[in-house]
């Protein structure tokens, strides 16, 4: 029951049961009356206290229980009441009003995260001969309206804009003739936000058949 040790209730029922054996005939057992009775009168009190301390663990759990109750009571109407009361003070155009009900105001949204850098690029080539670059690209919580720059490289020389694009591809159709090697790089922007550069793919091109082929392609971290 409770808390109390099952223990300390069986000690109080072997005297209940024995006491009265002894009461019977003390002298058969070599003890008085009056000593009986002391552990008689001991016996009965623990049975009082072990009855009071059962009855008050359940009147503190019962406690406990009702505290419960009532708190989550005030925990969802307050809450209810905290929130009427900041969006009356935030349609107020009175900032005053804070301080006086006792509440912070809401801190002012922080700018998004840098968009991230696109990545794992791949290229191919259509039946026209076009280069059609894709890649992959994760942004993080808060960043929307992405766009990608797409900047290109010939025969190993600077790196060019070509254009921006809101998909994750680009046809690239203005491949100079007689081009032997051809880089991108990719960057993800949202407003005047820019990542950081992808790795840059280079395709090397060959011909097998009579047309134009991409005989390989890498990619490599450009040189900050």
């Amino acid at each position: 029951m409770g808390n109390i040790p099952d223990k300390r209730l069986e000690q109080i029922v072997w005297f209940e049961n024995h006491v009265t054996l002894w009461a019977a005939s003390p002298a058969t057992f070599g003890v008085t009356a009056p000593m009986v009775l002391a552990v008689d009168n001991a016996t009965k009190a623990a049975r009082t206290a072990y009855t009071n301390a059962v009855n008050a663990r359940q009147a503190s759990k019962n406690a406990t229980v009702a505290l419960n109750e009532q708190a989550g009571t005030m925990l969802d109407g307050g809450r209810d009441l905290v929130g009427v009361i900041k969006a009356f003070i935030e349609n107020s155009n009175n900032p005053a009003l804070w301080s006086q009900a006792g509440l912070e105001p809401p801190a002012p949204p922080g700018p998004a995260p840098t968009p991230t850098a696109p990545f794992m690029l791949t290229g191919t080539l259509d039946s026209l001969g076009n280069v059609i670059v894709r890649w992959k690209a994760s942004q993080p919580n808060g960043v929307f309206g992405v766009i990608y720059s797409v900047s290109r490289s010939i025969d190993g020389g600077d790196f060019v804009l070509l254009d921006s694009v809101g998909e994750k591809e680009y046809i690239d159709e203005a491949v100079p003739e007689g081009t032997r090697s051809v880089s991108y790089v990719v960057r993800s922007k949202r407003g005047k936000q820019f990542s950081a550069p992808s790795e840059s793919l280079t395709l090397r091109f060959g011909r097998a058949g009579g047309g134009l082929t991409i005989v390989s392609q890498s990619s490599q971290k450009l040189a900050a």
